[in-house]
């Protein structure tokens, strides 16, 4: 079997955006490959036919986010035009059965979604800005550049958030409601220029809009509201049952009541786990529909192969519940919400459901299963099959270390899951050093899924190991709950995790460890380093190094530092301060490589640079990397050539520090 190597996920293909048609016997889908020698991501519409024909719609390598207008006819975004100043947006259509795809619209708008009220009206959620609405309006192409021409040398900020990861500088942005009109390309719009929807859905009948929106002038709450607004009159009115509660999504049902998913995050904060409850549009009436959920809803388990995974899919109603995904110990499957309240599990698949749409009796998903990158599956009475080989040779070809999962119990009763995976091969008779990886959020997961950057240091000789401390998802409120204890019980679980694997294989060399992570795992691997000299080298990621500076500087630090470490820099200066890895780095002896991105506005690039001078200072070896033009998401959406070279300098940073392989 081959080696991974560096670039090998730009051999993977990503699948996502599921979407059926009207008569569930056709699918469409979107097939992604990142291209290393373009250094993006190409693009295109796939179909999959209850015949069992799997075949590609479009080739223009830039094509996205379909939308069926009838049984045979598709219309989807796509960046077609080379070099154009100001970008505007395109949607073409194409038959199923053959032919070319055509333009049929262009307007200067910038257009989120659709959903087609007829022939001549389309319900559309657009990018709005107050200085820029009017001359999209007039499709004045050249006054749009001139505008973005004017501003390019500066920006005003008079709102929190005034920029957001992955947007850019959104102050005064808002997601805004509104009719077009397709022969004139003007929008009549159906929420003010304060109003900021996340989501929304359309009753059967065309009637009725369902919205979810925060309206701010100043500052943002992190509490919103429902709205629903009647078309033929145009009224509105806010449907929601509690003055602070945060609504995350809606959907019609099928007799027209109101499914919600929320939270009220008074008892856990921001973490909390969401409940569904029925809303009837006419009398406000709400009603807890799932009392006993204590899960979070879609996926949220690792992984850096899972590009455009997601999609637009919709909670399915069948005449015994609704399904729906959820995470649940380490993977994500589908469940179903009976109507008499009780939730059972219809698939169980050891990884993760990201997507997922209904053809007639089945369910077709797409996955990341079997240590495999991901395939397009489907369920039914019958059971699991799957339906494409679009990455099978990848197993076929490569040799791919099998994450073998264990559990302890911590110091406080609790149940820890972890992994290891063994190097390439492997002799029982030697010592390897390891990579301590460390996740995310801190409320998501690692799973037995394929996870390139691990998989590629297996092959290069490396143990690597991973696990789900307290704070990640999977195991409910209580035990995702660290708010106030960052550095505390996780800290503690990380290192009892590792030496449960080392003694659980003791051809681990204890000695030789090193350890990374991004996000919330590049936070805990700067707390790591500063309470412990037990690692020979770190590698820091997209990190938190001080809560006060990353609750002033970043697009959710504001609230997410108040509820997360539960202090702010007036009340109580000194307990940001004692979370801060920052507090901790003149103790620091563990080489560290800090790797940042300059638009990173989740996680500032100013918590890198802060790590890495203070190293420097206090004499210990350090390197900053910094990449221009990324942000947040570098490691899973980042360029292919940034992606490359984010990972070999992890490895080499590694190499550098940590021994290879010897005799026992």
């Amino acid at each position: 079997m081959k080696r991974i190597e560096l670039d090998q996920f730009c051999e993977i293909s990503y699948v996502g955006g599921l979407s059926s048609s009207p008569c569930e016997d056709k699918l469409c889908f979107i097939k992604s490959i990142a291209s290393l020698e373009k250094n993006k991501y190409e693009t295109n519409l796939w179909l999959y036919e209850k015949d069992k024909v799997l075949r590609k719609l479009t080739s223009s390598n830039s094509d996205r986010q379909s939308t069926w207008l009838d049984n045979e006819h598709i219309a989807f975004f796509s960046n077609r035009v080379k070099d154009e100043k100001y970008k505007k947006t395109r949607i073409y259509q194409i038959c199923t059965s053959g032919g070319e795809a055509e333009l049929l619209l262009e307007t200067c708008h910038q257009i989120n979604s659709f959903k087609v009220l007829d022939a001549n009206r389309w319900l559309v959620l657009i990018h709005y800005h107050p200085d820029l609405f009017e001359l999209q309006q007039e499709q004045d192409v050249d006054k749009l550049n001139t505008h973005n021409e004017d501003n390019e040398s500066w920006k005003e900020f008079d709102e929190i958030p005034f920029w957001s990861n992955g947007d850019g500088v959104t102050n005064k942005q808002r997601n805004a409601l509104g009719i077009l009109n397709l022969t004139t390309k003007k929008i009549e719009l159906l929420t003010d220029q304060l109003t900021d929807v996340y989501h929304y859905d359309l009753n059967a009948d065309k009637t009725q809009i369902a919205y979810i929106c925060n309206s701010f002038k100043s500052v943002m709450s992190i509490y919103n509201s429902i709205g629903l607004i009647t078309l033929h009159t145009n009224e509105k009115k806010d449907i929601s049952h509690e003055e602070t509660f945060i609504y995350e999504s809606c959907q019609f049902d099928p007799e027209g009541q109101l499914i919600m998913l929320g939270k009220s995050a008074q008892q856990y904060g921001l973490n909390e786990n969401a409940k569904f409850f029925k809303i009837n549009p006419l009398t406000g009436e709400t009603i807890l529909l799932s009392k006993d959920l204590d899960a979070s809803l879609g996926s949220s388990v690792g992984s850096d192969v899972k590009y455009g995974a997601g999609g637009d899919s919709k909670w399915i109603f069948t005449e015994n519940g609704m399904i729906f995904s959820s995470t649940q110990g380490h993977s994500c499957n589908l469940y179903q919400l009976g109507k008499d309240g009780n939730i059972t599990a219809i698939t169980t698949i050891d990884g993760s459901i990201f997507c997922y749409e209904k053809m007639g009796s089945e369910i077709i998903f797409n996955a990341l299963n079997d240590f495999k990158p991901m395939e397009l599956y489907s369920f039914s009475v019958s059971g699991l099959k799957r339906l494409t080989s679009l990455n099978t040779h990848y197993g076929e070809t490569y040799f791919l270390s099998t994450p073998e999962h264990f559990t302890f119990v911590n110091a406080d009763g609790i149940e820890i899951s972890g992994w290891v995976m063994k190097p390439r091969d492997f002799n029982s008779k030697r010592r390897y050093p390891a990579i301590l990886n460390i996740h995310g959020g801190p409320k998501t997961v690692y799973g037995s899924v394929y996870y390139h950057e691990m998989q590629y240091w297996a092959s290069e000789g490396y143990a690597v190991i991973y696990c789900n401390p307290r704070g990640s998802d999977g195991k409910g409120d209580a035990f995702a709950d660290i708010r106030g204890q960052y550095g505390g019980i996780d800290y503690d679980d990380l290192m009892a995790f590792v030496d449960t694997a080392v003694e659980r294989n003791p051809w681990i060399h204890h000695d030789q460890i090193g350890v990374t992570g991004g996000s919330y795992g590049g936070f805990m691997t700067n707390w790591i380093i500063g309470h412990t000299h037990r690692f020979k080298a770190a590698a820091t990621q997209r990190s938190i190094s001080n809560w006060i500076s990353m609750y002033a500087t970043t697009d959710i630090g504001y609230y997410f530092a108040q509820d997360q470490i539960g202090a702010n820099p007036w009340d109580d200066v000194q307990k940001l301060w004692d979370h801060s890895p920052m507090k901790y780095a003149d103790k620091i002896k563990t080489p560290l490589l800090v790797l940042h991105s300059e638009e990173d506005y989740r996680c500032w690039v100013a918590e890198g640079i802060q790590m890495f001078t203070s190293l420097k200072v206090n004499q210990v070896p350090a390197k900053m990397v910094m990449f221009h033009g990324e942000n947040h998401e570098l490691s899973r959406s980042g360029k292919p050539k940034n992606r490359v070279k984010r990972l070999k300098e992890i490895t080499q940073w590694m190499k550098n520090y940590l021994q290879t392989s010897s005799q026992e």
